[in-house]
């Protein structure tokens, strides 16, 4: 039988190429390792499970997390596939859920969740409870439909769920059979802001090269609420103030990077260091344009180049950009 008093460190490992699974019933700390091509991951594991790369796992019920609880942090879940093949020859029955995680439950947060793939029901997350939140989660996919998160009952807070830019969203990323989710960037989200979601392009550094930080004017800065996460993917504290936009709810950021600088004043979209003149002529080539937030001019978010960025302009007019403890 399975002794729960076993709570062993298992850190700085390379636990790689098994034909089963890679951990299984560890309660202990699970720290800074590469967890790759295994059958799944990680299996009944409930301690802190924090800093790891958990790379190209294999199972039909979770290729990277299967049924684990207690606190998973700040890991680089990558390229995991729910997916197998059950049954006789002639008659196979193909079954894959939950790529990334699989009836788990406990904290997760702070994670990079990306490229996981499922044949069906939740690419990312498939019957998962607990807390999932700041979590920065993109290109999931499923083979039957897009659902990302598939019956997870618990908490879904100040998570980054998007697809990738120009892909067509047709279901909805987050079942029906969900909890709703709150203070999420949902790409394609069909049910208006309720709760204060909102869809539009979170304006990652570089997508293309893995680095999800944010950019200075990403939408997703001072506009999530505050979850209980004290640290980034980084280690870096969150609740940083890293623009004049006013915060939504909180100065915290959605996904698993908080912005740490340097300051970005919204009105300063010439990048000088102060609103100015400069700034105007920039912001009247865009006025009366709609937009995706892909440009700068788009101080809040609502769709449109209009009066009220030109508020905001205003308020910032002339003043400088304040030091923050961050950039010293």
């Amino acid at each position: 039988s399975r002794n729960r008093a076993c709570k062993p460190t298992i850190q700085y490992n390379a636990i790689v190429h098994n034909d089963s699974v890679g951990i299984a019933d560890c309660h202990g700390l699970i720290r800074r390792n590469r967890i790759i091509h295994n059958s799944p991951g990680l299996h009944r594991c409930n301690g802190v499970i924090e800093e790891n790369e958990i790379l190209s796992n294999v199972n039909a019920f979770g290729g990277a997390f299967q049924e684990c609880g207690g606190t998973i942090r700040r890991n680089y879940i990558a390229d995991n596939v729910g997916a197998g093949v059950f049954g006789p020859v002639t008659n196979p029955l193909f079954v894959g859920r939950g790529g990334g995680f699989f009836f788990c439950n406990g904290l997760i947060e702070s994670n990079i969740v990306v490229r996981n793939r499922a044949s069906e029901d939740g690419a990312a997350f498939h019957r998962c409870g607990g807390t999932i939140r700041n979590n920065t989660i993109v290109n999931n996919p499923t083979q039957r439909g897009q659902s990302v998160f598939y019956s997870c009952k618990g908490s879904i807070w100040n998570n980054i769920i998007y697809q990738g830019e120009g892909v067509e969203i047709e279901d909805p990323l987050v079942d029906s059979e969900s909890s709703n989710p709150s203070g999420c960037l949902i790409q394609g989200l069909q049910t208006g802001g309720s709760s204060g979601n909102f869809d539009l392009p979170p304006l990652f550094v570089d997508e293309p090269g893995d680095d999800y930080r944010l950019q200075p004017h990403s939408p997703c800065i001072d506009r999530g609420g505050d979850s209980g996460a004290t640290e980034d993917y980084d280690g870096n504290p969150r609740g940083v103030d890293g623009t004049s936009r006013p915060g939504t709810t909180s100065q915290f950021d959605i996904g698993a990077f908080e912005y740490q600088g340097p300051y970005v004043q919204a009105g300063d979209l010439s990048g000088n260091g102060i609103p100015d003149p400069m700034d105007l002529f920039i912001f009247q080539k865009d006025w009366m344009e709609t937009t995706n937030a892909s440009v700068s001019t788009h101080m809040n978010w609502d769709g449109k180049i209009d009066a009220l960025d030109l508020v905001i302009l205003m308020r910032d007019w002339l003043k400088t950009i304040p030091s923050r403890p961050y950039e010293k």
